[in-house]
């Protein structure tokens, strides 16, 4: 069991500290640096921590229970991510909404520039549509994500008349909320293109906006999958206990 921690401790740290050298900090890189930490504690103390804890019946079954409550929290929240990557394509749609993120050096990054190819294809599908691309500036660009979007899409081929900036949005409700607000005129049937990962989210706050989506995933890298996931349980969680609430 104590290697078991020690292999685990590796992991953790060695894949957190790989993604901070390749992404910017974000609390899914603190949080696997954190349970990277937690494990090497535990491996460090293991024979202590494992006397103690045996002499304490109570603390034993707190433990188990908080354990056992947080790998059902996880998996539960897993299989909703997993559930909005299932897509279903309609006959038509009035937008396709596109949503940011993030762009580095005034260019797209690798995430977007898949979910913009993946709005490419879609458009193909229904080329009647106009395309909304929603996202505000990030911290040290000069240019929104919106332009960056607009402009890859143009050169892409896509004619600039059907293309809608929403360069407002710094938040996955801000890119439903402030994108609906550009609609008018039509049912607001929407093909929502992000992240596959990002699909419940994406499709649970459009919906709130009053709209009708659709969901069309682009891929991610497969290195990134561990953080990505971790990330959205973590924002999908957020979400569910911001609407309890409010």
């Amino acid at each position: 069991m104590r290697n078991l921690f020690w292999i685990f401790s590796a992991l953790f740290i060695i894949y957190g500290l790989a993604s901070l050298w390749t992404n910017r900090i974000n609390i899914g890189i603190v949080f696997i640096l954190f349970l990277g930490m937690i494990c090497l504690v535990v491996s460090i103390y293991f024979r202590k921590l494992k006397q103690y804890i045996q002499r304490r019946k109570k603390l034993k079954r707190t433990i188990i229970i908080v354990l056992s409550i947080g790998l059902l929290t996880a998996a539960s929240l897993e299989a909703l991510l997993l559930s909005g990557m299932i897509e279903k394509e309609p006959k038509t749609v009035d937008y396709i909404l596109v949503f940011g993120a993030g762009v580095k050096n005034g260019s797209p990054t690798p995430v977007l520039k898949n979910r913009l190819q993946k709005a490419i294809e879609i458009h193909g599908k229904y080329p009647e549509s106009n395309i909304i691309v929603s996202g505000g500036l990030d911290t040290g660009e000069q240019y929104t994500e919106a332009f960056v979007m607009k402009e890859y899409l143009i050169i892409n081929g896509i004619p600039e008349q059907v293309i809608i900036m929403e360069d407002k949005a710094t938040s996955t409700k801000e890119n439903a909320d402030f994108s609906q607000k550009l609609m008018s005129g039509k049912s607001q049937e929407v093909m929502v293109v992000t992240s596959n990962y990002h699909l419940f989210r994406a499709s649970y706050y459009a919906k709130k906006a009053g709209l009708t989506p659709y969901r069309a995933g682009a891929p991610i890298p497969l290195s990134i999958v561990p953080l990505t996931h971790l990330r959205e349980m973590m924002g999908i969680g957020k979400m569910l206990v911001e609407d309890v609430l409010d």
